[in-house]
């Protein structure tokens, strides 16, 4: 059973930092009612969780109504996948609701207790005091950066933009240096809200609000790529000699980059200018720097050449553009009931909130540092989007008879958070999902990870396609991990394959241990990488199971090879156990 660590903190700052420490079995109700009482809010209000940290995100929200498909009440923390720095959002109550987001410290085994016992309880282990009082203004930006709420009338959001307009007026009021420092102090990416919300204005019908929003925001923040969000209001509100005159403004503009280059042929192709937008855009493909900057362009020219009936065409450019069909070939349709498994997942937007969690839109966080990374930087992350895709709704049937499958027809029966404290070893629960994700075929001749693949490959930065590409063709085995002279090398020899790779210790085992492992190998800038280097296995245990399935591993299936070294293993285990 796994323990979490969480913080809570009011998104308007006005209560300080709450830390609990929580058993997985702690389901999401009592969560809500210890974080209540704690900090003094009144008991008995409506409540939602939203797994992504979305706000509003119906997809994945948990809520104490009654009429809930999802309710509190039933689900445990167990069932969230969260991982050390997983972030999920909190609104409790209503008129005023109240908004705290609760992040995951840390991720421990708790203690083993007695059968129907809970290893722990629910308990609060720290408190800090909140540095300052948030200030009223600051309490309407928060107010003002949500979205209004669902079922709101026409009327109603255009009021809600008008206040938020207002409120943007006044902020940009205070200057350039106190909207930066607002922004570091309060976590918030004020610039990124400020070319949303003129966005929002100009398709609500406020285009006039719009434009000076987005000149003025433009002046004070220094941002050239307002100037072209500017263009693009003007060509979409049909005021064409204004657009084309911004155009010329931001073309003729110093350090012109690869996205104000596309606004522009946006601009063009709302004007219906095709071939023009189509030189833009390829300019802009020219000037582009690393790989999302060339997806966003990419995916502006293949939609344009589409709508001109160059379908054939644009794929063809995007495959060379992208290089190997098998890597960064544009996603097939979905497959006769695919539809169904897969949840589609959408595409982070350079203003979208950042996928790691940190609250900031992606273009201010993690998209900055993107460029420089190599492939190694997207495997865990990308194989754990995955795997938090896939059960984001609790874990499904098929894995729990992936249980089954690997660990044998006891499990059958169990839920997964029931099993998984079972496992002979914790570093199984990894080669379960590993498995059941990478190697076990949900359709004919194809794994949830092929189908993942399938519906977002085209979307994913192609370094984690790539990677996870390779990773779904690996396979579970059995590896001898030994030292290579002075420098930190490891061999790792395949005691069931018959070859050696070259590992570095670190990406092995932080203590550098050697010794015989359950690995999962798969190379990533063109270097060999363990993956889930967690299960030891005693070399008597490992003499064992090359003898049984040495003679009969060539010949094994990729999807039986992991079930059959398991099995194998445990066989070996309780053999030796004295009796």
């Amino acid at each position: 059973m796994k323990s979490f660590t969480l913080t809570v903190v009011e998104r308007r700052a006005t209560s300080g930092e709450l830390r609990l420490e929580a058993p997985g079995r702690t389901t999401l109700a009592k969560l809500v009612d210890v974080i209540a009482r704690e900090l003094g809010l009144a008991p008995g209000r409506s409540a939602s969780i939203y797994r992504s940290g979305r706000a509003l995100d119906q997809r994945t929200e948990f809520s104490s109504r009654l009429e809930a498909e999802r309710p509190l009440r039933s689900v445990h923390l167990d069932r969230f996948a969260l991982r050390a720095g997983s972030m999920f959002l909190l609104r409790y109550g209503a008129e005023p609701e109240r908004w705290l987001e609760l992040r995951v410290a840390a991720v421990s085994d708790a203690g083993e207790g007695e059968p129907g016992e809970g290893v722990a309880e629910l308990c609060v282990v720290g408190r800090e005091a909140p540095a300052a009082r948030a200030d009223l203004f600051t309490a309407r930006l928060y107010d003002a950066m949500e979205t209004p709420p669902p079922g709101s009338s026409p009327r109603e959001i255009q009021d809600w933009l008008r206040r938020s307009h207002e409120l943007a007026s006044e902020l940009l009021a205070r200057g350039q240096a106190e909207i930066e420092a607002l922004s570091d102090e309060r976590g918030l990416d004020l610039a990124s809200w400020l070319i949303d919300l003129s966005s929002d204005l100009a398709r609500d019908g406020l285009v006039d609000e719009a434009l000076g929003l987005a000149a003025r925001a433009a002046e004070v923040l220094e941002h050239a790529e307002l100037l072209a969000d500017r263009a693009v209001i003007l060509a979409e509100a049909d005021r064409r000699d204004e657009a084309l005159a911004q155009v010329e403004a931001v073309l003729a503009a110093p350090g012109l980059d690869a996205v104000r280059m596309a606004k522009c042929g946006d601009v063009q192709r709302v004007l219906g200018e095709a071939r023009r937008a189509e030189e833009l855009y390829r300019r802009a493909l020219s000037l582009a720097k690393g790989e999302h900057e060339k997806e966003l362009v990419l995916e502006r020219l293949v939609d344009l050449l589409e709508d001109q009936g160059r379908g054939a065409e644009g794929r063809a450019f995007a495959l060379a553009t992208r290089g190997a069909q098998e890597w960064f070939g544009i996603a097939p349709p979905p497959a006769p009931g695919e539809r169904d498994l897969l949840v589609p997942v959408p595409r982070v937007g350079r203003n979208e909130p950042c996928p790691c969690g940190s609250g900031k839109k992606y273009k201010k966080c993690c998209e900055r540092e993107a460029d420089a990374r190599g492939e190694l930087a997207f495997l865990t992350p990308g194989l754990d989007r995955a795997l938090e895709h896939l059960l984001a709704e609790g874990p499904p049937p098929s894995l729990r008879a992936a249980l089954a499958r690997l660990h044998g027809p006891a499990f059958e029966g169990l839920e997964l958070h029931e099993a998984l404290p079972l496992l002979p070893h914790a570093g199984l629960e990894a080669a379960l999902l590993d498995w059941w994700l990478m190697e076990r075929e949900e359709q004919p001749g194809a794994t949830l990870l092929d189908l993942y693949l399938a519906r977002r490959g085209a979307r994913l930065d192609p370094r984690e396609k790539r990677v996870l590409a390779r990773l779904g063709a690996s396979s579970l085995g059995l590896y001898e991990l030994e030292p290579m002279g002075p420098e930190p090398r490891l061999r790792a020899r395949d005691l069931l394959g018959g070859r050696d790779f070259e590992l570095d210790v670190e990406e092995v085992l932080a203590s550098g241990a050697v010794g015989v492992q359950l690995l999962r190998l798969v190379e990533a800038d063109s270097r060999t990488q363990a993956v889930h280097a967690g299960v030891s296995v005693r070399r008597e245990h490992a003499a064992a199971v090359v003898a049984a399935l040495g003679p009969r591993w060539a010949g094994l299936a990729r999807a039986e090879r992991a079930p059959a070294l398991v099995q194998a293993w445990l066989d070996a285990c309780h053999a030796a156990a004295p009796s």
